[in-house]
């Protein structure tokens, strides 16, 4: 301000200003850096010269910056208020002090050196130059200033002038700019979206770490380079170029979606939301583009369509599997009723019994669906490994296609297994057909079984029945391998796969408590080794032999029976069965018609058998707690064609409620009427 006020002065007036004032001639700040020392010409009195030291001292005295003059002994000759107000001094407290006085180590000590060698050699640190150095206040703090010294010569003598700016406030900003920057530049590059800057040619300027690692493109590799040709499909480039030239006329797009290129050559959908950029001017100068991947979303929204779709199957085939269940038990137990009452008759008695048997192979079907719709019962026995395998050879072979060698090598001795063999046939049924898919072309699939013990087995602790599924298909790579369990995951084209075999083989096997395991290489096939626990001798005595569903029809009583079943067929042979057994049976075809029943008889049934499904709004299970919140102690035998129902615990109702059991249809006659006695008896036992 000072030297803009003093730009027209001669030199004269300046130098009798600074000689009867001590205020110090004030240069432009070009000038400064050039350490400019105006000439000393004769000063000479007058009106016009009072005037000039008039305007220069209220200068001096309102200047916003601070202004100080020292000597050649760095004592202290003037200070306005504004270097009073940023120092924090009186002004008797510095005239006549060293200036050092305001300076912070290391400056304070080697001020007074600096001013001596300048004064002998004429080397300039600071002078004419002008920098941003640190001052110390009357408190003993420091802060940063803008420091400009200039020099005048008086005759002999030296004086100097120094400039100060208290900067603190400028720095504070600078600093939160900073940290604004910063956090920006974190969020960017910690955002789970893509962050993108093209310029107006549509070259990529950035782009964040998010964009490296779902397209696997480091940014240095492709930066200037066209975003277009780069990372767009060619069968969208003129489309989304499109886009973005609209987006550069100032209307910028939302929600568009198009896909990108990544290293890989996997394309991912990508939604884009675009913000026009300019420059100082206005000028546009490119796009700013957030993206949001959308291919995680939209494969988890096929998977909950494919679940949905599978649900919507399950049930339905639940409910098939429930009434063709239903109409088993009917036949099977008919065929039982008819070969005892032929014993005598040994041909007539055979085809009573291979009415039996279809009537088995048929509930083995309904198994198998209802494994397809996760609503099986579990029931897990010793069973033969090599048998179980032996009695899928049909059925396997009407799966792989022609051109398919299908091999069996099984182990001379029995393997003896706890597991549920329905379920192991759906492992060895679904290891099959992934070898047939793996096979376009035809060639060989192997079954194995063997023994194997810890020393053989790393996947076993002790000893194992192993179960091996090989095929000479295309084989996988390892990133395959490391996901092929996983559910929904699928090699195959869209519409060919579920990816829910492997995924069910794993769980399967698992909950056998078994373990499963791959090996395979690309081109050269691939082999499934699952190992089951070695099951006792003990247990395999007790569980392997095949049971005569015909013999065995004992289980006589008295009590009383309320039987509740939609199904008239099975509903007739249950009531038939018990009643020939000497019990005494009421019938009712649902709920409403059961309570009626109970409601209307003095004497109260000794045990509730009851299907779970029924029409109406009360199923078996909800009858069973109706009837026990009037009598807690009552047996309850409920029966379904599958297990998509809730049965009633007998813990909620704490301990005096009566024994419950579940029987699955079909079932034959002797489990029917062993479960009855059953029940029967152990109420018996608790009854006081």
């Amino acid at each position: 301000m000072l030297a803009q006020v003093c730009q027209g002065w001669g030199s004269g007036h300046l130098a009798a200003i600074i000689a009867d004032h001590d205020v110090a001639l004030v240069t432009f700040p070009a000038a400064m850096r050039a350490g400019y020392t105006p000439p000393m010409p004769p000063i000479e009195d007058g009106p016009e010269l009072e005037r000039d030291r008039v305007r220069a001292r209220a200068i001096f005295e309102s200047a916003v910056d601070g202004m100080i003059t020292i000597d050649e002994t760095s004592a202290i000759r003037s200070v306005n208020p504004a270097a009073l107000r940023i120092f924090g001094y009186e002004a008797d407290e510095v005239l006549g002090e060293n200036v050092k006085m305001l300076m912070p180590e290391p400056h304070h000590s080697n001020h007074d050196d600096y001013v001596s060698n300048y004064l002998r050699t004429g080397e300039k640190r600071i002078i004419g130059k002008g920098r941003e150095v640190e001052g110390r206040r009357k408190d003993g703090s420091t802060f940063p200033m803008d420091l400009a010294v200039s020099e005048l010569r008086l005759g002999d003598s030296s004086w100097f002038l120094g400039i100060v700016r208290d900067v603190t406030t400028r720095q504070e900003t600078a600093e939160e700019l900073r940290r604004e920057r910063d956090f920006a530049e974190s969020l960017v590059e910690t955002a789970q979206a893509i962050v993108l800057v093209l310029d107006a040619e549509g070259r990529i300027v950035r782009f964040n770490r998010y964009m490296e690692e779902i397209s696997g493109i480091p940014l240095e590799e492709v930066r200037g380079k066209n975003w277009f040709q780069t990372f767009i499909p060619p069968s969208e480039r003129a489309r989304i170029r499109g886009v973005f030239d609209t987006s550069l006329l100032g209307s910028p797009t939302r929600g568009n979606v198009n896909a990108i290129l990544t290293a890989s050559g996997e394309q991912r959908d990508i939604e884009w939301f675009d913000t026009v950029l300019r420059d100082t001017e206005g000028n546009v100068s490119g796009i700013l583009a957030v993206g949001q991947d959308l291919t995680p979303r939209r494969a988890l929204e096929e998977q909950v369509r494919q679940a949905q779709k599978l649900e919507a199957i399950g049930r339905l085939a639940g409910g098939i599997a429930h009434d063709f269940n239903t109409l088993l038990g009917s036949i099977a137990g008919y065929a039982e009723i008819l070969a005892e009452s032929l014993e005598d008759d040994a041909d007539q008695h055979k085809a009573a019994r291979q009415i039996v048997r279809a009537a088995e192979r048929g509930a083995a079907l309904t198994r198998q669906l209802l494994a397809f719709s996760r609503r099986q019962v579990l029931y897990p026995k010793v069973v033969d490994l090599n048998a179980v395998v032996e009695d899928m050879g049909g059925l396997l072979q009407r799966l792989v296609d022609t051109g398919v060698e299908l091999a069996r090598r099984l182990a001379d001795e029995r393997l003896p297994v706890r597991v549920d063999a329905t379920q192991v046939e759906q492992v060895i049924m679904n290891l099959v057909i992934n070898a047939c898919d793996a096979m376009p072309d035809g060639g060989r699939i192997e079954i194995a079984t063997c023994r194997s013990d810890a020393s053989r087995c790393s996947d076993c602790t002790g000893g194992c029945c192993q179960l091996r599924v090989s095929d000479t298909g295309i084989g996988m790579d390892d990133k395959t391998k490391s996901r092929i369990f996983d559910p929904f995951f699928t090699t195959k084209e869209t519409g060919k796969g579920t990816g829910l075999g492997l995924a069910t083989v794993y769980g399967i096997v698992t909950q056998s408590h078994g373990r499963v395991r791959v090996e395979s290489r690309v081109g050269e096939g691939s082999s499934f080794i699952i190992c089951f626990p070695y099951a006792s001798e003990e247990d395999a005595a007790d569980d392997v032999a095949p049971r005569d569903l015909v013999t065995g029809l004992g289980g006589h009583g008295n009590e009383t029976i309320l039987l509740v079943e939609d199904d008239l067929m099975f509903r007739n042979l249950l009531a038939e069965v018990l009643e020939k057994r000497g019990y005494r049976v009421w019938v009712a075809e649902d709920a409403a018609e059961a309570l009626a029943l109970y409601r209307r008889d003095e004497t109260l049934p000794d045990l509730l058998v009851s299907d779970i499904s029924m029409p109406g709004e009360m199923n078996g299970s909800d009858l069973a707690t109706t009837l026990r919140a009037e009598d807690a102690t009552l047996p309850v035998l409920l029966m379904s064609g599958y297990t998509d129902e809730t049965l009633p615990a007998d813990d909620e109702a704490g301990a005096e409620t009566g024994p419950s059991k579940f029987i699955q249809k079909p079932f034959s006659t002797a489990d029917f009427l062993a479960a009855v006695r059953e029940l029967l008896s152990a109420s018996d036992d608790d009854s006081p």
